[in-house]
């Protein structure tokens, strides 16, 4: 039996966020076998300056395996390898929702996060800025 969770950066108004360490929540998938058994959601507490390494420990706190970003920085980055959660990279444009996040996973679509996509720090993301 193959079972999963993801955790995909949300808003409370269910949205997309755009970078994980300043979202309101993560929306949690738990898959088994490739079908979706359930659907949760956990508060992400409040950013602090430097603030990105709580929301890691959080989502490892919750057994999650892996995160589909849209926007992250190299330290959480590599703290998220160091403790086995994968990263995967979801254009926030081409997936704009966390069932076209889900469907793209299951499909195959998505592809792990690469170095040239992370942010520089202070919100300066190659792909938000068309870098990419």
């Amino acid at each position: 039996m193959n079972k999963q969770k993801i955790a995909v950066p949300t808003q409370i108004s269910g949205k997309r966020s755009n970078h994980f360490g300043h979202c309101q929540q993560f929306t949690l998938v738990e898959l088994e076998n490739n079908v979706v058994r359930s659907i949760s959601f956990l508060e992400n507490p409040p950013h602090p300056t430097k603030g990105c390494m709580q929301p890691v420990a959080l989502l490892k706190a919750n057994q999650v395996d892996s995160i589909i970003v849209g926007g992250m920085g190299a330290n959480p980055f590599k703290r998220f390898s160091e403790i086995g959660i994968s990263v995967f990279f979801a254009d926030h444009k081409q997936f704009p929702d966390v069932q076209s996040v889900i469907d793209s996973l299951l499909a195959g679509k998505l592809v792990p996060m690469a170095a040239q996509q992370l942010c520089e720090g202070s919100g300066k993301c190659h792909q938000h800025h068309g870098k990419v």
